[in-house]
Parts: C-alpha cells; structure tokens; sequence
C-alpha cells in the first residue's frame, strides 16, 4: 500500500540522515554524545516535517486518501436499517474523515416509520480493522423525548461487490441507557447516485436532506419487500 511505502521511505530517510549528522559531527571532532543528540534531533525534526507534507497535509483531499489511505474505501454515505427497532427502523449514516481531527468519524440521523426525526449520533472513537474490514467505534447519542445523552458502541464490517467496491455493511451497537443496555443488529447499504436515490451527495447538509434520503430508500424497500426481497 502506497501509504505504508510513504512510511518505510520517512523512517529510512530519517535513519540515513542521522547517520550522516553523525559521521559529520565527528569529522567536526564532536563528541560523540553531542554527536547522537546532534543527530537524533535532525532526524526528528525531519520525521515531523515529512509525516506533515507526505501524510497528514495530504489526506485532507480525499481523492489522494484514496490513493494513499485503505480506510478511505469505507467513506461516504448509508443508509441503515435496524431490524429490533420497529419504531425506528430506518437512519442515514456518514462515515468521513475529519480533518481537523486527523481521524475518522461515523455520524448521523434516526428516523421513526413516519419520518419523524428520532435522534442523533456521532462517534469520539474509531477504530479501523484493515485487516477484517471492519470499524470498532464508541459513539454518543441524543434521542429526542430524552434530555440527557447516551453512550454506546459498536462495529460494523462491510463486505464488497465482485468489482471489489464496499457497498454493504452489517453490525451490531449497544446503547447504554437511562434503564438498561440495548444491544441492536444493524445493516448497511451504501448511497450512490446509481440507486436513483440521490443524484448529488454532496448536496447532504443536516436533518432535512438526512430525512429525504431515508424517505426515497423507504420507499423502494417497501417495494423490494413485496418482491419477496430483504431491504437490504
């Protein structure tokens, strides 16, 4: 992967450069534990400098977090469907990269069977499991009849189609509660404009657009049912 390679090429550059300070150093007849703090800090530095320009600056756009950033197959928007919760059932999720943050955050909206705005999410913690595909996130939420916030966690681990795309998803959270735990089963599907839901993604702002999504993704899964099809 691109951005392990950027990695390797930071740590041996650093390396090669720290020997050079110290051979150096020396021939300026430094001693040689000057020499190695000499040289320890110009290797730092550049480590710092390097990690900057090729990495973190970088990963801001997320046409090069494509290119350098595996994590950055699982961006963009979901609709999710949560079978336990009959009252319930339908939210609009997002999974983005914050770049103010330098780290991933999975937020969105829940909806009752009359599009009634429910609640809301965000994560403080993400967790990218590479290796399985899968994301582990702790998460606090608020529900509109509740005053106070909840608290829970939860994975989900997306699966691709045969062209290698991520376009599904399946977990499960817990919510921590004001009387006890909830432990919910959730699946994903994700928005593209070829599902004819959406044409400009892009144009998704808040609740209103949120409520929209999961209205025209409603419908076709009240459709796909009556052909004998899962929602998702």
């Amino acid at each position: 992967m691109l951005k392990t390679g950027l990695a390797i090429f930071i740590e041996t550059l650093t390396v090669l450069l720290a020997i050079l300070c110290v051979e150096e150093a020396r021939k300026q007849e430094l001693s040689l534990v000057l020499a190695l703090i000499l040289a320890v800090g110009v290797a730092a530095l550049l480590a710092s400098v390097l990690n900057v320009v090729l990495l973190e600056w970088p990963i801001r756009w997320r046409w090069v977090r494509k290119l350098i950033e595996p994590a950055a197959a699982f961006e963009g928007h979901w609709i999710i469907w949560v079978k336990q919760l009959a009252d319930s059932p339908y939210s609009y999720g997002r999974f983005r990269y914050d770049a103010y943050a330098t780290s991933y955050v999975f937020e969105g909206y829940s909806f009752a069977n009359d599009y009634a705005f429910k609640g809301y999410w965000r994560t403080n913690t993400v967790v990218v499991d590479l290796r399985n595909e899968r994301i582990w996130y702790v998460y606090e939420a608020g529900f509109e009849q509740q005053k106070a916030q909840v608290s829970g966690y939860g994975w989900i681990r997306f699966t691709r189609t045969d062209s290698g795309q991520v376009s599904n998803g399946i977990g499960f959270f817990v919510d921590f509660g004001e009387k006890s735990p909830r432990s919910s089963r959730q699946y994903l599907e994700r928005i593209n404009p070829s599902t004819g839901i959406c044409s400009d993604l892009e144009d998704v702002a808040g609740i209103q657009d949120a409520r929209r999504l999961v209205k025209a993704y409603h419908k076709r899964a009240k459709h796909e049912k009556q052909s004998g099809r899962d929602p998702v």
